[in-house]
């Protein structure tokens, strides 16, 4: 699903087809700003309103100026979240934030982003 790597994380899930392939997308650790834990509720699966649901992902927030494809590598859209009358009330920035699944075997969602946070830390600013 996710591979860390010294150049970066590796994300092997293709969203048009909904399975893990073989050929990782890097999101390099220069490009990444912080990783945290985030859940949506009634989030909507990328593949269209079949259904309402709890998603667990890390969150990665990115610098301006990335220049990744955002689109083809988060599980999360601005269009994920039922539209409210208010605008948009998830403050999120979404061009510089991508959503990877967090559900492993190895433990709690929170734990994983949190393991992938100290690692982007230990990585980019070694001592």
């Amino acid at each position: 699903m996710l591979e860390a790597t010294l150049l970066g994380l590796l994300t092997y899930l293709d969203l048009e087809s909904h399975r893990y392939v073989g050929k990782g997308r890097l999101i390099p650790w220069d490009k990444i700003v912080h990783i945290d834990y985030f859940s949506a509720r009634n989030a909507i699966t990328p593949d269209g309103p079949s259904g309402l649901l709890r998603v667990d992902t890390a969150r990665i927030q990115l610098k301006a100026g990335h220049a990744l494809p955002i689109e083809d590598l988060s599980v999360l859209r601005r269009l994920s979240f039922p539209r409210v009358d208010d605008g948009d009330n998830t403050a999120i920035d979404w061009d510089n934030t991508i959503f990877l699944p967090a559900t492993t075997s190895f433990g709690k969602p929170q734990s994983f982003a949190q393991e992938l946070e100290h690692l982007r830390a230990k990585l980019v600013n070694p001592r």
